[in-house]
C-alpha cells in the first residue's frame, strides 16, 4: 500500500509526531503535494490488520488460479480423497498403526478417557 509502519514507545511518540510534522513540511516546501498525514495506531490495531477471514484469503488468490479452481468448485469428493479420509479416520482405530505407536511411544503424550 505504499505505507511505512513504525512501532514506537508510547512516551516517545509525541516526539515522533513532532519529527514527522517537520519532515512534512520539508516535503510541502519542496514541491510535493501529496504527502499523507501520520497516521496512529494501537497495537492491538495493527495485530488485527493481518487477519483474514477464508474468503478473504481466497479472494487475494491470482486470476489464473481462481479460474482454474473454479472448475472444481462444489465437486463431491473423488475416490481417491476418500480413500485418503477413510485411512486417515481409521489410522489412530488400530493399535498396530503406525499413527497410533508414534502417540504412545511418545513421552509427552498423555493418554485421556471420557
Amino acid at each position: 500500500d505504499g505505507e511505512i509502519q513504525v512501532v514506537v514507545a508510547n512516551a516517545d511518540l509525541p516526539k515522533v509526531e513532532s519529527w514527522y510534522k517537520l519532515y512534512r513540511e520539508d516535503l510541502l516546501k519542496k514541491g510535493m503535494t501529496d504527502v499523507p498525514a501520520m497516521k496512529k495506531m494501537s497495537m492491538d490495531n495493527y495485530m488485527q490488520t493481518g487477519q483474514q477471514t477464508e474468503s478473504e484469503y481466497i479472494d487475494t488468490a491470482s486470476p489464473e488460479l481462481k479460474a482454474a479452481n473454479a472448475k472444481y468448485e462444489g465437486e463431491q469428493k473423488g475416490r481417491i480423497e476418500q480413500q485418503i479420509e477413510a485411512a486417515e479416520h481409521n489410522a489412530m482405530r488400530q493399535e498396530s498403526s503406525t499413527a497410533y505407536l508414534r502417540y504412545i511411544n511418545d513421552p509427552s503424550y498423555i493418554p485421556v478417557s471420557i
